[in-house]
């Protein structure tokens, strides 16, 4: 099980089918899941939710769908359109504007003007925008990250095609690990207060570590070889 029904699966395994006695809660998604018919279910177990949606999905409003695909001079950063269901009062359907058109699904949170930091060339600026966007970049910023480099860039998942589906998984796991490990370094290296390696110089430096590996390094029974462990990436 897997896409919407597996996140209606997990919340039921964490939180059982009483969840809505024990208070709502928030749930932030990303657009592989977010659907109208998922918001509603959520919206009765007890969880509201808000995430970016694909405009294409079956129910979502077509009233505040941008059909450009960049920010046209007429409009300015952090502009918003909100349209309220008549048959759910609870949910949304929001575009806002930031270098492109986001367009968000919500059930709960609030809609009240607020603001985000996003980086406009050099500087930092202050964007404005509907609160329930500003609570999902809070909560949703590590997944996002995730996406944007596994899916756009150096993945090796994507790069190959199988008819086995399994295969295919495998691949996707290693690009898992390679992702994670990049998003902590630069986490490291923003505590450190230090310049952290781009990512195509990360990927080709740790190509050139995995180059070195030999057979003598390999894990094997509960002793890692003797031989002096590659450097780690700093």
């Amino acid at each position: 099980m897997s896409g919407p029904a597996a996140v209606v699966r997990n919340l039921l395994a964490v939180f059982g089918r009483d969840a809505r006695k024990q208070g709502m809660r928030l749930v932030v998604v990303d657009r592989f899941y977010t659907s109208v018919a998922l918001a509603i279910q959520l919206l009765l177990m007890g969880f509201y939710c808000v995430g970016t949606i694909m405009t294409n999905r079956l129910g979502y409003c077509e009233d505040v769908i941008e059909r450009e695909k960049s920010q046209p001079a007429t409009i300015t950063r952090g502009a918003f359109k909100i349209a309220k269901s008549k048959l759910v009062p609870n949910m949304a359907a929001i575009s806002w504007w930031d270098s492109r058109p986001v367009h968000f699904l919500c059930t709960g949170g609030s809609l009240e003007v607020g603001r985000v930091i996003r980086q406009d060339r050099a500087a930092q600026v202050e964007v404005p925008c509907p609160r329930v966007v500003k609570d999902y970049h809070a909560f949703m910023v590590g997944v996002d990250v995730h996406d944007q480099l596994r899916l756009q860039r150096y993945s090796i998942q994507r790069a190959v095609l199988f008819r086995k589906y399994y295969k295919s998984l495998v691949f996707g796991l290693i690009d898992l690990a390679i992702v994670n490990g990049y998003i902590v370094h630069k986490a490291y290296h923003k505590n450190k207060m230090s310049r952290s390696l781009t990512h195509v110089k990360y990927m080709k430096k740790l190509h050139l570590q995995l180059c070195q590996v030999q057979a003598s390094d390999m894990y094997e029974g509960n002793c890692f070889g003797t031989q002096e462990a590659p450097v780690r990436i700093d």
